[in-house]
């Protein structure tokens, strides 16, 4: 008696979450949880000096753009080209991935971790025009601290080009931080 119980409550449960599903694609999507075009962009961005990276970065690669059901998730692959402050020339792989979604309050967020240890959550502010905010708080790679952080996406013919700053708690004063383009493929 159970296992016939059980397999309705099993069966309820699946065609609901199915059902879910489905209707969530005729649902109308929330531009700031997709934020960016889908595909795959070339990525060619520099990061100003730090104390860890005296003489800047130069981050080259490639970003996948998927659109999920929760949201848009971003996967990128980098090489970090540095030199240190002896004059010695460096190159390393970097990974991150950064998702998109809503959260329990409706706000739209942004979580990013890499394989550099760093991390970030933040909110994002889509524009009409297809460009977008990325404000967060997170541990910083190039800075090697926890810093707030502000990234601007304008989009472009051909991609979009981005602007971020950091805030400084020392100065409280915004001060930038990389600057680049993601162009489209």
């Amino acid at each position: 008696m159970w296992e016939k119980l059980f397999f309705k409550d099993a069966m309820i449960g699946i065609l609901s979450f199915f059902a879910i599903l489905l209707d969530s694609g005729s649902a109308k999507l929330d531009p700031a949880n997709y934020p960016m075009k889908e595909g795959t962009y070339q990525v060619q961005v520099e990061a100003v000096a730090s104390n860890r990276y005296p003489n800047g970065i130069q981050e080259t690669g490639k970003q996948e753009v998927r659109n999920e059901v929760i949201g848009q998730k971003w996967v990128t692959d980098l090489i970090l080209a540095y030199t240190d402050g002896k004059g010695q020339s460096f190159r390393k792989q970097a990974n991150y991935e950064t998702t998109f979604f809503k959260d329990v309050n409706g706000e739209q967020k942004m979580f990013k971790v890499g394989t550099s240890g760093n991390y970030r959550l933040g909110t994002v502010n889509a524009q009409k025009d297809g460009s977008f905010t990325i404000e967060s708080e997170g541990m910083s790679n190039l800075l090697g601290k926890v810093v707030k952080t502000k990234s601007i996406y304008s989009a472009t013919k051909t991609g979009y080009s981005i602007e971020s700053t950091y805030y400084d708690e020392a100065s409280k004063k915004w001060f930038p931080m990389r600057s680049g383009t993601y162009t489209r493929q």
